[in-house]
């Protein structure tokens, strides 16, 4: 009963061995009947080889076919100008203009009496961190002018209580009392006239006014020299002209009237002066309040105007070079503010260029200007500067493809007739290597022509796809001349 079986079985497994036999022997008629054209190494390079016209006499130059594109699957590319570089990226800040910085001192010794009010149109709102105690007294405190605050030219910023101020003051009325006094004596002179009184004694008048005039320029000239207003001084005058005709109205008993008070308010404030904002712009610093005793050295205030800012942005020693080349129609640049969140720039202007290198970052100043007439602009605010610079004119572009480099020679092919079918190998001297393109010099300087560069010009064509292979052909033909004859 098991031998039957046994012959199904062994039939079974020729027939399998007969099917696997059948289709290792189908697969390989099909391979050898439909195999493609470059698996055959005896013909692949007999289908672009004999397409190269090579002459021993001109054993540098490989001649293609019109067709070449085509046939030998080579590309070619022209030579155009360089293009402009990447555009040089400073980094700085805003800076307020130094020479918009007034320093307010006062010029003589006093005492603090009374501090300026903010704008009213721009009051802060602090009364409710005023203090209860000054809520009921009614004070202005909290309008106190604080750092910050913007003054406008000519506000008053704080009053001055000083008896040098006072003396001088009352030097100007001695002054002027005197000069009246001896005016209407010499008038009385020149009434009688030189017949009754000696011209010495009217010479003597006169000399008197004079000295007098010179005593009243020079009180009122150093009032001025003190920044007094011209209402100030002007209300000195009016008290001199009060306390003449007092005199004058009371000649019966002088004495008695000089115990009258004076009825002019302006001599309750008689020792007191203003100090007052030499311009427009923000409170920078505070350094008083009321009762500070201050003299000539004291910086009371800083006021600066921050209506234009300063850029200060800081250049690399090879960038300094290169902003230095820049015409100056060229000296601009597109300021980008860091910390506002505006994607739009600002265009500006370079002012200067600092001759100085900072011999510890080895960065040089770059500055200019920019407006701020809104306030909206920060002291201090880091920016980012673009300046475009141009193409370098001596300077050649060729795709990356097409360089190929020996060693530490880097060569072309260029088309060598106006055929443009002829290339030949050249050496070029190479000044920058992108990803993409190569900066080539156009006419290679001395030390790039002893190491064998050529020109290469705008205009010229290369090789940028196959020029490895060409390369390698024509090193053979040059190695095997024998083979192309």
């Amino acid at each position: 009963m098991a031998r039957p079986f046994t012959v199904v079985k062994v039939f079974f497994r020729l027939l399998i061995a007969v099917c696997l036999i059948g289709g290792i022997a189908g697969g390989g008629f099909l391979w050898m009947k439909y195999r493609p054209v470059h698996a055959n190494e005896s013909t692949s390079t007999n289908v672009t080889l004999p397409r190269i016209d090579w002459d021993p006499r001109l054993p540098d130059v490989l001649r293609l076919p019109s067709d070449y594109a085509k046939s030998l699957k080579v590309r070619t590319a022209y030579v155009r100008p360089a293009p402009p570089p990447e555009p040089l990226r400073l980094r700085g800040s805003l800076m307020f203009d130094v020479n918009r910085l007034a320093r307010v001192g006062c010029l003589f010794p006093g005492q603090v009496i009374s501090l300026g009010k903010a704008d009213k149109s721009k009051r802060r709102r602090l009364a409710h961190l005023a203090p209860a105690s000054l809520v009921e007294k009614q004070t202005d405190d909290p309008d106190t002018l604080r750092p910050g605050d913007f003054v406008r030219k000519g506000q008053l910023l704080a009053v001055v209580w000083s008896q040098t101020v006072g003396d001088k003051k009352s030097d100007l009325v001695d002054a002027l009392s005197k000069l009246d006094t001896d005016k209407r004596v010499l008038d009385r002179l020149l009434a009688i006239g030189n017949k009754v009184i000696k011209e010495n004694d009217i010479e003597n008048a006169r000399q008197a006014v004079f000295l007098d005039q010179n005593a009243v320029e020079r009180a009122k000239r150093t009032l001025e020299s003190w920044h007094l207003t011209a209402d100030e001084i002007e209300s000195v005058y009016k008290e001199a002209q009060r306390i003449q005709e007092r005199h004058r109205d009371k000649r019966s008993s002088p004495d008695s009237s000089l115990l009258v008070p004076s009825a002019d308010p302006q001599a309750l404030h008689w020792a007191e002066t203003a100090i007052r904002a030499p311009l427009d712009g923000v409170l920078l610093e505070k350094n008083v309040n009321i009762g500070d005793l201050v003299d000539s050295t004291t910086n009371l205030f800083k006021i600066v105007d921050l209506s234009n800012l300063q850029i200060m942005a800081d250049a690399y020693e090879e960038d300094l070079a290169a902003l230095r080349r820049l015409k100056p129609e060229q000296l601009r640049w597109k300021i980008h503010l860091t910390g506002s969140g505006d994607s739009k720039p600002i265009a500006g202007e370079i002012e200067r260029i600092v001759p100085i290198v900072d011999p510890t970052q080895h960065t040089g100043l770059v500055t200019g200007w920019i407006p701020n007439d809104g306030g909206d602009r920060l002291i201090g605010e880091f920016i980012t500067a673009a300046v475009d610079l141009p193409s370098d004119p001596t300077l050649v572009a060729i795709p990356a493809t097409a360089l190929i480099e020996e060693g530490d020679s880097a060569m072309v092919l260029a088309a060598v007739d106006d055929s443009r079918l002829a290339f030949a190998p050249r050496k070029v001297a190479v000044v920058q290597r992108g990803r993409e393109t190569v900066l080539i010099r156009a006419q290679p300087n001395q030390a790039e022509q002893r190491r064998g560069a050529q020109p290469l010009r705008d205009g010229e064509e290369v090789v940028t796809i196959g020029n490895l292979q060409l390369a390698a052909e024509l090193a053979n033909f040059k190695a095997s001349p024998s083979s192309r004859q």
